[in-house]
């Protein structure tokens, strides 16, 4: 490397002209994005190459293919001042052949009024480090993607100009992927938005990263009939949805462009390192396939902080069933509670759904609820190494699972006071499952006043259950019933 960077300072010497050229293919359109390039450098990059290029004679034949490969926003006539309307400037950049555009000057605001949509783009990248994108209009959506491949966009900020009071009417996203491949997010920050923060739709290969989403009406993140999705490393906040979902209703006529990517069920999303705070639920999925939620963050949810179930109603009709699903090493602090999203208190009234416990694993009936005539499983679901502080209804909860492990958890003073009218204060509660195996489970209480009942209730189970540590209940360490079929291991002393 130190030999090539050599051969490169003192070709610049002979060729500055070319130097550039080469240095500036090499950082933003193929080396691997391993290799950084400030947005700083990509600026003094163009300003030094245009300068070259009208003191030489034969610069047309030189800087051609240069000129034809990276382009600011402004030479797509965007002004970047926060006054002037730049919706048609950034449609022009982002649909031109140009592969790689950025924002020229480094606190760019760039004014939006109206839907931006780009169409049919193989290879583009958007650098936007300290710029901000702004829509003016609520009633809009701000970027929406169809049919491309290769998507990058680093920095920027994003979203509306005024925090919305309501929800919009299902389509104004500030992101929106459809029918996509191989996209990536890296280091923005979405704010404010009737709808969802980021959609990815009917999409493959899809990377959100180390950004921040916050002060959404629907969902942070949200994904759909799409596969090999990650939500990695990022921040959430102030979401009246979802933080970050995953789903697939089921209906097989809307999978084409899955189909096509070759999967039959959405499938392959990992949600890793995220940080959620006072979000309605911190994570859901709906019949997909192959979820892993890992060491992520958990504070303040309305409802559960991780759910992943089958809806009957939702989408009748629907054929799919949630399967081999990871849960592991997740902190969840407060959930199933009262919670201040976007300046609004909201309590939780869905003990019978996905607010039942901090983290559900269920099949949900008619209007949603329980046990409700949804006969639809969900199989091999491992449920290890989380720790969950405090929940306003229960801990745990399952319900017509096969293959369910739950090995190595922690649940401390859940059973809250707000919901306990509908609930039992059982922390963990397991109904309807094949092939349990409840090894090493923690379960206490160190409140004052103890409200744990039971430390689990299992009802009509099978399996195997060993090791666990249960301290500070009302009624006794469980309640089972139904379990014949239960193998309970008692660890040797």
């Amino acid at each position: 490397m130190k030999k090539f960077l050599g051969v490169l300072l003192c070709t610049y010497f002979l060729n500055g002209t070319w130097c550039t050229r080469l240095l500036l293919r090499l950082l933003v359109i193929d080396m691997p994005m391993k290799v950084s390039v400030s947005v700083e450098t990509l600026r003094r990059l163009d300003i030094k190459t245009r300068n070259e290029y009208h003191k030489s004679p034969d610069s047309k034949l030189k800087n051609v293919s240069l000129i034809e490969e990276f382009k600011s926003l402004e030479q797509f006539g965007a002004k970047g001042d926060g006054k002037t309307d730049d919706t048609q400037a950034i449609i022009k950049a982002l649909n031109s052949p140009v592969p790689v555009v950025y924002a020229q000057k480094s606190k760019s605001y760039y004014k939006v009024s109206d839907k931006i949509v780009v169409s049919n783009i193989n290879k583009k990248k958007l650098i936007a480090t300290g710029a901000v994108f702004l829509n003016s209009d609520l009633t809009k959506a701000t970027f929406f993607f169809q049919r491309c491949n290769n998507i990058k966009i680093y920095g920027g900020k994003y979203g509306y100009v005024n925090t919305p009071n309501t929800n919009g009417n299902g389509s104004q996203h500030v992101f929106q992927f459809d029918d996509c491949q191989d996209v990536l997010l890296n280091n923005i920050h979405v704010k404010n938005s009737p709808e969802m923060g980021i959609a990815i739709t009917n999409s493959n290969r899809v990377t959100v990263k180390n950004s921040r989403i916050e002060h959404t009406f629907r969902d942070g993140t949200y994904s759909h009939y799409s596969a090999n999705v990650n939500y990695l490393y990022n921040t959430y906040s102030n979401i009246k949805d979802d933080a970050m979902s995953f789903h697939d209703y089921g209906l097989d006529e809307q999978k084409k462009p899955l189909l096509k990517y070759g999967y039959k069920q959405a499938t392959n999303l990992l949600a890793q390192g995220n940080i959620v705070k006072n979000c309605y639920q911190g994570f859901g999925s709906i019949g997909s396939s192959n979820v892993s939620v890992l060491n992520n963050k958990f504070t303040n949810t309305v409802i559960a902080a991780i759910s992943i179930f089958n809806a009957q109603e939702m989408y009748p009709g629907g054929n799919a069933s949630a399967k081999k699903c990871l849960i592991q090493n997740n902190v969840i602090t407060n959930a199933c509670t009262t919670a201040s999203i976007n300046e609004m208190s909201y309590s939780n009234y869905g003990q019978a759904s996905t607010g039942r416990a901090a983290i559900c694993i269920l099949s949900l009936g008619a209007r949603n609820q329980l046990n409700q005539g949804e006969t639809k499983r969900l199989s091999t679901i491992k449920v290890i190494g989380n720790t969950i502080n405090g929940s306003g209804a229960n801990g745990f909860f399952a319900n017509l699972v096969d293959n369910l492990h739950i090995t190595n958890n922690k649940f401390m003073n859940c059973s809250g006071a707000v919901p306990q009218q509908s609930l039992n204060g059982d922390v963990v509660e397991v109904w309807n499952c094949t092939a349990l195996w409840a090894n090493a489970n923690t379960v206490i209480d160190t409140r004052k006043n103890v409200l744990h009942q039971h430390g689990y209730a299992f009802n009509n189970v099978s399996g195997r259950m060993s090791g666990w540590n249960v301290k500070g209940v009302l009624r006794g360490e469980s309640m089972l019933d139904r379990t014949q079929s239960l193998q309970i291991i008692h660890n040797r002393k």
